[in-house]
């Protein structure tokens, strides 16, 4: 048996479907170290799945049931935590406590996604790429384990005066963002701004080498902010081109006019941004606020 270090985590694959035990095996997985995962099972065909899906050791039961023991008894000698701050340049590593009689899977993997959230700031598509899920599927783990986004430290909020604001919204199986803006030439800016957080999680660290115009003749603002979110996306999937930066010159849907900053991206980078099948008429909507200003919504399927 190889030696095991940090937190161990026992998973015993005798409970459910072959799929889903294997599923579990690479979803609490943590490169960095922290957190161990120890596969068992009556099964002695499933030692070698286990292991290709991350396992760093495979107990036959009812063999070895008594060494489970000692393993749980053993970690109470030791700390699960270890420090963040301790993992390597550049490898956010996933900490979770494992007391020492063990912890039930569905407690763990509520207690992992919780952590991506919280160490993302809520980002979706970035605790989604850190815990090597699609968003979809992170939505319906938030739901499972009914988890919510805490609310906004008082007075974080930046004026609706000073530009347009998105936020990310999850509907179902799709994405969607809800813009707010003084006007609707800071929907669509920030619309811009929303659909690459959508994509990459963030901005990727890259400088504006570029520019692209782009023009739209459309009947009303929702059709504009449906057609405006397809031309953004096509120009990534045709030409890797990512906007960074927009100008909106004409907001008009008869004549609508913009200007993109922005940088071709190498085929690495390209190939981490989520894809999308469509900018859906689902909900979608652009118009004056009651209380002043714009608000619009875009919903995509994925």
């Amino acid at each position: 048996m190889r030696p095991l270090g940090g937190a161990i985590l026992i998973l015993e694959l005798d409970d459910g479907e072959r799929e889903a035990g294997l599923e579990r095996i690479r979803l609490a997985g943590d490169p960095g170290g922290s957190v161990r995962v120890v596969a068992a099972s009556r099964d002695p065909s499933l030692a070698m799945p286990a292991l290709a899906a991350g396992a760093a050791d495979f107990a036959l039961l009812p063999r070895d049931s008594a060494w489970l023991e000692d393993v749980r008894r053993a970690e109470a000698e030791r700390s699960s935590r270890t420090d963040a701050a301790a993992a390597p340049e550049g490898h956010a590593r996933l900490v979770v406590d494992v007391p020492p009689a063990g912890l039930a899977y569905e407690e763990y993997e509520r207690r992992i996604v919780a952590h991506a959230l919280e160490r993302s700031g809520w980002n979706r598509s970035r605790a989604a790429r850190e815990l090597a899920i699609s968003r979809p599927r992170l939505q319906r783990k938030i739901a499972r384990y009914g988890l919510s986004e805490p609310p906004p430290p008082a007075g974080s909020a930046i004026p609706a005066t000073r530009l347009g604001e998105f936020r990310e919204i999850d509907h179902a199986a799709d994405l969607g963002l809800d813009l707010s803006g003084p006007d609707p030439g800071a929907i669509l800016e920030a619309a811009q701004r929303g659909l690459v957080q959508l994509l990459f999680g963030e901005s990727p660290p890259i400088e504006p080498t570029a520019e692209r115009e782009v023009r739209l003749e459309e009947v009303a603002h929702p059709e504009l902010l449906k057609a405006w979110c397809e031309r953004l996306y096509r120009l990534l999937e045709e030409e890797s081109f990512l906007p960074l930066d927009t100008r909106v010159e004409t907001s008009d849907p008869a004549r609508f006019r913009a200007r993109l900053a922005g940088a071709i991206l190498a085929p690495e980078v390209r190939a981490s941004a989520s894809e999308l099948k469509a900018v859906t008429w689902h909900q979608l909507a652009f118009g004056p606020a009651p209380g002043g200003g714009w608000r619009a919504r875009v919903i995509f399927d994925v």
